[in-house]
Parts: C-alpha cells; structure tokens; sequence
C-alpha cells in the first residue's frame, strides 16, 4: 500500500509517536503517582512504529487509536481538570 493510500493509517501512526514521545518526557515523580495509566506500554509502541517502518501493523495501529487512547485518556481526564 503506497503512501497516498494510507494517509488515516500514516496520521493515526503519527499521533501515536507524538504522544510517545511526550509520555518519555514526563518525570518518574508522574507516571509513579499515576500507576493505573498504562505508561510501560506507551513508550514502546512509539518506539516500534517510529523504527520498523517495513512492520507496521495498521489495523493495530488503529486499534490503539480507537480503543486504547480513549481509554488512557479517561485515566488522564481527572489530572487534566486540576
């Protein structure tokens, strides 16, 4: 599948390796104080997309967007409201 074919898949990839990135950021003080946020598997999808390029699974990617975010971003809604 060629790049022009895959744009929400490529987008969705993304998303994934910008929050990532962001969550690799964050201080031990807060993924510590925040144990029931899924921070030990966050990081590694983001390494895995951003460095086997020829791997991608994009159903799993999109999977993790549909599924798996909304549910880390319930765990997160009550630290954003502080």
């Amino acid at each position: 599948m060629g790049d022009v074919d895959n744009v929400p898949g490529l987008a969705a990839e993304s998303l994934i390796v910008k929050i990532g990135e962001n969550v690799a950021r964050l201080s031990a003080e807060t993924t510590e104080a925040h144990p029931e946020v899924p921070w030990s598997l966050i990081k590694p999808m983001r390494d895995r997309l951003a460095h086997h390029y020829d791997g991608t699974d994009y159903g799993a990617v999109w999977d993790t967007l549909v599924v798996d975010l909304p549910a880390i971003s319930d765990y997160l809604r009550p630290l954003r409201q502080r």
